[in-house]
């Protein structure tokens, strides 16, 4: 039991439709692209639904703790705030982020503050946040060596769906 975090390559613009089928969930080249009612600005303007992909990729498999660890360290070590400062007011957040770091950090609080057990974020949302992740890579330096290598995973998925048009997936 536990959070996967995947990316969907090339599924950004191959949608298939919305009907749930289960040949469509057996399907190992579908995705399922959703997301919670507050976190629908994540899929990019995507509809809901099935989408083509060219393979998951790149999965990074961890508890829901030791995922909920990882997001209190980068809130705090990237951003100097707490997880429950962000989800309390995640746009103040923002506000507060563009004026000490400039608009790169901002797309950490789009991690941050997002549903840790399902849901897909989109190309244009990825990039924003690996550019934030990589952004701010100096101020994990010399941390925890499983910290540092999730840390490094997170890039490596978000510049993924980035570069391939395609998505990450949370389930």
């Amino acid at each position: 039991m536990g959070l996967d975090i995947a990316v969907a390559p090339g599924a950004y613009e191959n949608y298939v439709g919305d009907e749930q089928t289960d040949e469509r969930w057996e399907r190992e080249d579908l995705i399922f692209v959703h997301n919670l009612n507050g976190f629908k600005d994540r899929q990019d303007g995507m509809m809901e639904g099935f989408y083509k992909t060219t393979g998951i990729t790149h999965k990074l498999h961890l508890s829901y703790g030791s995922y909920g660890h990882l997001r209190e360290w980068i809130a705090e070590r990237c951003l100097g705030m707490t997880l429950k400062q962000i989800w309390k007011d995640p746009c103040g957040a923002e506000v507060s982020i563009r004026k000490e770091t400039g608009e790169k950090a901002v797309g950490l609080v789009k991690l941050l503050n997002y549903a840790d057990n399902e849901g897909t974020i989109g190309p244009l949302t990825s990039a924003m946040i690996a550019r934030a992740l990589v952004d701010r890579r100096e101020s994990i330096l010399g941390e925890d060596e499983w910290l540092c290598e999730s840390y490094e995973a997170l890039i490596e998925a978000f510049e993924g769906a980035a570069d391939s048009n395609g998505f990450v997936v949370f389930c």
